[in-house]
C-alpha cells in the first residue's frame, strides 16, 4: 500500500507532513503558486479556495483555548478537539485566512464539533453556545497535490515524458501510454489512472472532452476486458483525476 500511495499524486503518503519536501510551509507554497499566477492576492485566494473545498491536504500545530468555563463545556459535550479542527477548520463559515508570512492563523469564534446524520455521514458543526480561541501554526500543504491542482486548472503545464521513459523504436505501445498530454491528460504513473486514460483515448480519441464522465464509466463498466483491470471498479472521482479534470 505504501508504494501505491507514493505513485498516486492525490493520495498523501503516511506522515507526509514530517517530510519537508512533501509538506511545505504555507509561506513557501504561497510563493510557489504566485510564480505561476503572477499575483500575490490571486495566489492566496486560489489556495484558500482549495482549502475551503477540501481539495488540498494540510496539517498544522493546533493550540485550543476554551473561552468558557471548562466544567460547562464538558457537561455540554461541546469541547473543541484538535482532530475536529484539523478535519473541518477550512469548511467552517467562520474560518480565518492564513497569515502567510508566519504560516499561521488565529481564530476566535464558535466551537468546532463533528456531527453525524442518520446515515452515519459526519459533517462539521459550529456551536455558537461556546467560544474558543484556536491558533494554527506551521501550516503545511501536501506539495504534490498543490502541483496537481495547478496543472488541472491550466496554470502549470503537465510534464512531457523524457526520451528514456518512452518505449524503444519499433515497440508497439498504446498512444495514451506514450503521450497522454497530446490529449490534454496528465502524465501519471499510477496503473489505474493509466488504464482509464488508455481506455478513454482508445474509445473517443481527441473528442473525449465532449463525453461526460458518467457516460465514460457506463461504457467502461460494460466492457468486460476493461472491467477486469479493476477491483473495485473506479468511482467518478478517480476517473476525473485520471483525466486531469477538476472535481465538482
Amino acid at each position: 500500500m505504501a508504494s501505491k500511495a507514493s505513485r498516486d499524486p492525490i493520495t498523501p503518503e503516511p506522515f507526509w507532513f514530517l517530510n519537508p519536501q512533501l509538506g511545505r510551509l504555507a509561506i513557501l507554497e504561497h510563493r510557489f503558486v504566485t510564480q505561476w499566477i503572477h499575483d500575490d492576492g490571486a495566489a492566496a485566494d486560489w489556495i484558500q479556495d482549495l482549502l475551503t473545498r477540501g481539495w488540498l491536504p494540510w496539517h498544522a500545530g493546533v493550540e485550543i483555548d476554551e473561552l468558557d468555563d471548562a466544567q460547562t463545556v464538558i457537561r455540554a459535550n461541546r469541547m473543541t478537539l484538535p482532530g475536529a479542527v484539523l478535519r473541518w477548520f477550512w469548511q467552517t463559515r467562520d474560518c480565518t485566512p492564513i497569515t502567510w508570512n508566519s504560516s499561521s492563523t488565529i481564530y476566535v469564534g464558535p466551537s468546532i464539533l463533528t456531527g453525524k446524520d442518520p446515515d452515519g455521514v459526519e459533517y462539521p458543526i459550529t456551536d455558537g453556545r461556546g467560544r474558543v480561541r484556536i491558533k494554527l501554526h506551521l501550516i503545511r500543504f501536501y506539495h504534490p497535490v498543490l502541483v496537481f491542482r495547478l496543472r488541472s486548472d491550466g496554470l502549470m503545464p503537465w510534464p512531457e515524458k523524457s526520451p528514456a521513459e518512452l518505449p524503444a523504436e519499433g515497440v508497439k505501445s498504446n498512444d495514451a501510454e506514450l503521450n497522454p498530454t497530446k490529449y490534454g491528460m496528465p502524465v501519471l504513473d499510477f496503473p489505474d489512472y493509466k488504464a482509464i486514460q488508455a481506455f478513454v483515448i482508445k474509445t473517443w480519441g481527441l473528442k473525449w472532452r465532449d463525453v461526460t464522465v458518467k457516460t465514460m464509466r457506463d461504457v467502461g463498466f460494460k466492457d468486460v476486458e476493461f472491467k477486469k483491470l479493476f477491483s473495485p471498479f473506479p468511482d467518478r472521482t478517480k476517473w476525473r483525476r485520471a483525466l486531469g479534470l477538476r472535481e465538482d
